[in-house]
């Protein structure tokens, strides 16, 4: 307890001083409120975090359906025959009306297995796109760099110097891996004019590039 003076006017002109009592508590949490607190504020911070995840996973699935409506009837309308784009186009239909009805509220992976069911189609449709996108580029600089060792091998059999260090063997087996990639080269494009827009591809870019990096270039200098 505190003790302070209040002044209280009794007349005019005339004051005095009475004591007035101010009492002072101070309470604070225990230890078990305290960690009882926490553990509240934990478990609210978990289930908001659950809500959160659970919702950006549905949302990852309806964005999914509504972009790959839009491409199917765009950039990737030739990536699929008719019959298969009615019905994955129906199975986009029916995931959408799914979120609106008995999936509305389901658990965060239920969403996730509902995502990836739809890419397995998706995905390969994609991959078709990006495959006819960069195949012509990659085969061109692969066909580049042949033409680069066919050259060398012409300046070789004309017996330009710059080339007198590489010995009979080292032109031989370049002669020898200049007609193996370019039978694989040949290959290539075989593939690449044959290759129908709505099917798999037959040869990748992958591959394409892997094989250009493995070009002998090392002896050429």
């Amino acid at each position: 307890k505190q003790w302070y003076q209040r002044r209280v006017a009794i007349t005019a002109g005339k004051t005095v001083q009475n004591p007035l009592e101010v009492t002072i508590s101070k309470k604070g949490f225990t230890a078990k409120e305290l960690q009882e607190a926490v553990e509240r504020e934990n478990a609210m911070i978990s289930t908001d975090k659950l809500i959160k995840d659970r919702l950006m996973a549905k949302n990852a699935v309806e964005e999914y359906v509504y972009e790959m409506r839009d491409k199917l009837y765009s950039k990737l309308e030739n990536f699929i025959s008719e019959s298969d784009k009615d019905v994955y186009l129906a199975e986009l239909s029916k995931t959408e009306n799914w979120l609106y009805d008995e999936g509305e509220n389901c658990q965060k992976q239920v969403y996730i297995d509902k995502l990836a069911e739809l890419r397995k189609v998706g995905d390969r449709i994609m991959t078709r796109y990006t495959e006819n996108e960069g195949r012509q580029g990659a085969l061109n600089l692969l066909g580049t760099s042949l033409v680069h060792v066919r050259k060398v091998l012409d300046l070789i059999r004309n017996k330009d110097e710059k080339y007198d260090h590489l010995s009979e063997e080292d032109i031989k087996t370049l002669a020898e891996k200049d007609a193996e990639f370019q039978g694989v080269f040949n290959d290539f494009c075989n593939k690449a004019t044959s290759q129908k827009l709505d099917e798999d591809p037959l040869i990748t870019v992958a591959q394409i590039n892997l094989k250009k990096k493995k070009v002998p270039t090392a002896t050429l200098r």
